[in-house]
């Protein structure tokens, strides 16, 4: 709770200072909500089989010309990776459960009706457990992970209407997720454990298209 207060209040007082500014440079702002296809690099299960969930707020701070700007976001996001069950050679469906709010701070570059940015985002971990579908029970992965997560992203935006775009995104943690910890939950892994993960989403802008 006292991250999110945190994150709050620096959101805020991005706000204020963009009412400062108002007449040098250009806002927007909104929701944007998904899907994550994600995988964890470092564990046995391979694929971007992981769907989960993504949604959050953005804002966007544009020079005057409205070529280039600063995009912070922060959202929701559900990241693992998953291993599907083969009942002939008798293994069951397996899923790490990763839940972050993720902070991307992006440098976003105008491309006529298009914008593309990359930067880096701050993690922090809200969840993790190991779920397997046989007996339907899961296990706290917490204390194996570290709680923060460091990374970068980049994305491209295409609008799809007078308000609304449509957003793909790529993310990948730059350091391990591992604690000291030789295993995760059971689940060998190598020296390095990180987050990828593939968003597709929609959102609405304030001043729109």
């Amino acid at each position: 709770m006292r991250t999110l207060r945190t994150i709050t209040i620096l959101g805020l007082l991005l706000c204020a200072c963009s009412m400062g500014m108002a007449q040098a440079l250009r806002f927007d702002g909104g929701p944007v909500a998904g899907i994550n296809a994600s995988q964890v690099q470092g564990d046995d299960y391979t694929g971007f089989n992981k769907l989960g969930l993504s949604g959050g707020a953005f804002i966007d701070v544009r020079n005057p010309d409205n070529y280039w700007g600063i995009r912070l976001e922060m959202h929701y996001a559900e990241k693992g990776s998953r291993r599907g069950g083969d009942p002939e050679v008798g293994t069951t469906t397996i899923e790490l459960r990763m839940n972050y709010i993720d902070i991307p701070i992006l440098l976003d570059v105008n491309l006529g009706d298009y914008q593309v940015g990359f930067g880096p985002y701050l993690g922090r971990m809200i969840k993790a457990e190991k779920w397997q579908r046989v007996s339907d029970t899961s296990s706290s992965l917490e204390d194996n992970l570290n709680t923060w997560d460091i990374g970068g992203q980049a994305y491209a935006r295409a609008p799809i209407g007078e308000s609304t775009f449509f957003q793909a995104r790529i993310s990948g943690s730059a350091l391990s997720l591992k604690s000291d910890s030789p295993v995760l939950g059971s689940t060998p892994f190598g020296p390095r454990v990180r987050n990828v993960a593939l968003h597709f989403g929609i959102g609405w802008s304030l001043r729109g298209n």
